[in-house]
């Protein structure tokens, strides 16, 4: 995959690939009260830098039944009506799970916050190119250039905990790094 194409993926299309650790686990949720509600749309919250105004979060419904072109064009769309402040009530709430990316402002590491009564946001960073440890066929070791990225998540303890979190984290990195991006860009 080129760095243009792994920068891409990152930062637009990543989306609909949250569908599948989603569907299977606890962190699309909310907390009211002492109790966890698990809806069964997963309503993802797309985080909008309003510049020095704060952050709007509106809400791509049923993400995990769009492909990824209509949720590329669904986040751009909202994107520019949240920025022209026209986004009505409903738009900007029900999210059970919130997607940032500071990356495209060149943060390399952050630490999201939480989008309450949503349990979880996660961050993905800018990829830049970076010296890493590969190891070849035969099992030699080099170092090479490739495209990195991070992801950064914060969620509430109330709804589950570290492990399960860092499990999460660790599926959305497998299908980021394993997905054949070029079959949707």
């Amino acid at each position: 995959m080129t760095f243009q194409a792994a920068r891409s993926a990152m930062r637009s299309g990543y989306a609909r690939e949250w569908r599948l650790p989603l569907e299977r686990c606890t962190v699309s949720c909310r907390v009211f009260g002492s109790s966890c509600h698990r809806p069964s749309a997963i309503d993802l919250g797309i985080a909008v830098d309003l510049d020095d105004e704060g952050v709007l979060a509106p809400v791509l419904r049923d993400a995990h039944t769009k492909p990824l072109a209509a949720i590329a064009q669904e986040i751009h769309q909202m994107a520019g009506r949240a920025r022209q402040r026209s986004l009505s009530p409903d738009e900007i709430s029900g999210g059970t799970f919130t997607l940032s990316n500071n990356g495209s402002a060149g943060s390399v590491l952050t630490m999201p916050i939480i989008n309450q009564p949503q349990v979880g946001i996660i961050s993905t960073d800018a990829v830049v190119r970076k010296p890493v440890v590969v190891t070849g066929r035969h099992g030699d070791e080099a170092i090479a250039i490739h495209p990195i990225g991070n992801l950064s998540m914060s969620w509430d303890h109330r709804a589950f905990d570290g492990a399960y979190a860092a499990g999460f984290s660790r599926r959305v990195k497998e299908i980021l790094e394993t997905k054949d991006w070029s079959t949707e860009l």
